[in-house]
């Protein structure tokens, strides 16, 4: 008697496996009490592995007395097939690691933690299938290439330069790229917003005011009457100003070129004949300053040899030896204290 569920899995697009025999065509030679689904060969493949007894209807029975039985499942196409899984009916009866979360010898490893329930194969340990957000043998490696969730069959949003979003919720981690907003970024700007998390306003000079590319801004339909720009945010009358403007420098510039370029020798000359006048008039005045502050210099060292000189508290005997010096130079004698003594100013004049 043949009792066994069967899966065939594949490896798909290198993220998860899937079951390429589910509910596929089957077929046995001798079925027990034909005509009853309960023991049809379909049940083989119908995914269902939660009651493995005789009469659970989850599996394919063959009928008794036969030595041998056939049964095989048509996959309908050319496929690359991983691995194949043969489950045996139990009668619910624990077979294996007793022990749910173990495997090998002995049971003695721990299923990965990856392992969706902890459920791995009892001699290989290979998941029987991933929690979310991993894949792999056992569950081992994270979504990637824009992928996540169960069996990384999401699609990230529009993450911040394409980069991978989380492999589990898929959020993205740096932000949005622009002309997309929210966790997942898959929602686009609302209206009148663009760019970067949807944070720029649309100009409302454009044809269809607020109307414009949620990425880059560009006013879709073009610009009012009056304005130009991809963004139409220059006016007419601005942008010609500036071209007047731009215009009218560069005559002025080539016009000064061209004269430069003919030898304008009265210029030349003026310019000459200018910065010699002023080297001139510089060289006048450092001399002029210099001069008065030599004078200077000279008046007070002439007040300071005065004053080390003549001392006002020499008293009255010093003005009578001065009186008699004076009196002796004139080749006048008198008799002292008799002459009539010159004033104080009259000395001081005859001294300088």
């Amino acid at each position: 008697m043949l009792q066994v569920c069967f899966i065939l899995t594949t490896l798909i697009t290198a993220y998860g496996y899937v079951n390429l025999a589910l509910n596929k065509p089957t077929w046995q030679s001798q079925q027990h009490n034909p005509g009853y689904s309960t023991f049809d060969s379909s049940n083989a493949v119908d995914g269902l592995m939660t009651d493995l007894s005789a009469l659970g209807g989850q599996c394919s029975i063959s009928a008794d007395e036969y030595k041998t039985a056939t049964w095989w499942v048509n996959l309908t196409s050319i496929r690359s097939i991983h691995d194949i899984r043969i489950y045996y009916r139990t009668g619910n009866v624990a077979w294996g690691c007793i022990k749910t979360g173990y495997y090998g010898k002995n049971c003695s490893i721990s299923c990965s933690r990856n392992c969706k329930h902890s459920y791995c194969q009892a001699n290989t340990g290979a998941c029987l299938q991933c929690k979310s957000g991993f894949h792999g043998h056992q569950c081992e490696l994270q979504c990637e290439g824009g992928r996540y969730g169960q069996d990384c069959k999401e699609t990230c949003g529009a993450c911040l330069g394409y980069k991978q979003c989380h492999h589990i919720n898929g959020s993205c981690l740096e932000g949005c790229d622009a002309g997309y907003e929210g966790q997942l970024c898959k929602t686009s700007c609302s209206a009148r917003k663009f760019g970067f998390d949807c944070q720029k306003n649309c100009n409302e000079h454009c044809k269809v005011p607020y109307k414009c590319n949620k990425g880059t801004g560009e006013c879709e339909d073009g610009c009012q009457p009056g304005w130009e720009g991809p963004r139409c945010e220059q006016d007419h009358y601005t942008t010609d100003i500036m071209n007047m403007t731009t215009v009218t420098n560069t005559k002025e510039v080539d016009g000064w070129m061209e004269a430069l370029e003919k030898g304008n020798d009265c210029m030349v000359r003026f310019y000459g004949i200018l910065a010699a006048f002023c080297v001139s008039l510089t060289v006048i005045i450092v001399l002029a300053v210099y001069i008065c502050i030599k004078r200077r210099r000279k008046q007070r060292q002439d007040r300071k040899c005065f004053k080390d000189n003549f001392k006002p508290d020499t008293g009255r005997m010093g003005l009578n030896n001065i009186s008699a010096k004076i009196t002796e130079d004139n080749k006048t004698y008198e008799e002292l204290g008799q002459r009539t003594l010159p004033s104080e100013y009259e000395i001081i004049q005859k001294l300088s």
